[in-house]
């Protein structure tokens, strides 16, 4: 048996629909999207764009399989979230090569041209093609007929699993995300001026918008599903903007260790002082929108989205 290489048409399916056929179908669009993704990245010399798509990939069937626990076989969903997990490892390395590539190169450039930071850049660059080599293995290792019978098992084996009678999509998509809601909200109770804390809130508020974007997809009349995505995305933006320049600076870091001498390192430390303020100002940016606005609004798109009385959904 195969998966589907036909795309999603959430359309086709009312939301008074049961909920199995529609999961079937965003599942049959989420895997194929995955096969297309790691087929383009089995190479050793995956593109930058590509390898993104990947990682996007293999979070939205790991948001499939927790938003739709409920329709899913949870041995055989725990097993393929570990392949993903263990893909999307392989391709955040790389990713986050690709990202610090693209920034270091402008911001090593004196203003009369010449590169002071080719070491960095250079250092960068190679270990970039070994992630890309351990990513490429990786999928070597995944990209096969068994992997796709997996897919194409638990497919199969989607059914209802709660107590009661099976509901329809309306009345279920609440109660499916609420876990991530309920998650998310504790994380931004937290003391975001500590970095690690504001990455666990950036980390939720990612599952949260990929588990609503299953939702937006079955429900794409629902004015206020769209809503509280846009707002997702406007935090998860200015987040993913500092979670990318504080991997920059472990990363840096990682390179200064194999200086071998002093104008490297002078290389390496003028690029993590970059880093480091940017980093800073950013944070300083993202709370001062936190604290005036962004929380309130966030909150009370989320309040009108998906705090409104439903049948608890539960596993059986």
């Amino acid at each position: 048996m195969q998966v589907s290489l036909s795309p999603v048409d959430a359309t086709s399916i009312p939301a008074e629909a049961e909920l199995r056929p529609a999961a079937k179908l965003l599942f049959d669009d989420r895997a194929r999207r995955l096969l297309e993704s790691i087929r383009r990245c089995v190479r050793q010399n995956a593109r930058p764009e590509d390898v993104h798509k990947l990682r996007i990939a293999t979070r939205r069937v790991d948001a499939f399989l927790r938003t739709f626990a409920v329709v899913t076989p949870r041995r055989r969903a725990r097993k393929l979230s570990r392949e993903l997990r263990r893909v999307r490892r392989a391709a955040g390395d790389v990713r986050n090569l690709d990202v610090l590539i693209e920034r270091t190169a402008p911001e090593s450039t004196d203003h009369d041209g010449s590169t002071e930071g080719d070491w960095v850049v250079a250092q960068l660059r190679r270990r970039r093609d070994r992630a890309a080599r351990r990513l490429s293995k990786t999928l070597r290792s995944i990209h096969s007929k068994r992997f796709r019978g997996q897919l194409a098992r638990l497919k199969k084996r989607l059914r209802w699993r709660g107590s009661g009678s099976e509901p329809s999509i309306a009345s279920a998509a609440a109660p499916l995300i609420r876990p991530e809601v309920d998650r998310f909200l504790a994380a931004t109770s937290c003391d975001l001026s500590d970095i690690s804390r504001l990455h666990r809130m950036r980390l939720r508020g990612k599952r949260l918008r990929y588990s609503l974007e299953l939702l937006v997809a079955l429900l794409p009349q629902d004015e206020r599903l769209g809503r509280l995505k846009a707002a997702l995305k406007q935090m998860q933006e200015q987040l993913g903007d500092l979670n990318d320049r504080a991997t920059a600076i472990e990363i840096l870091r990682q390179v200064r260790d194999t200086a071998e001498n002093r104008s490297h390192e002078a290389e390496v430390d003028s690029l993590i002082e970059i880093q480091r303020r940017e980093l800073t100002e950013r944070h300083r940016t993202f709370l001062t929108w936190w604290s005036d606005d962004g929380r309130r609004k966030l909150t009370g798109e989320i309040e009108a989205s998906l705090m409104t009385p439903a049948a608890q959904v539960t596993g059986g």
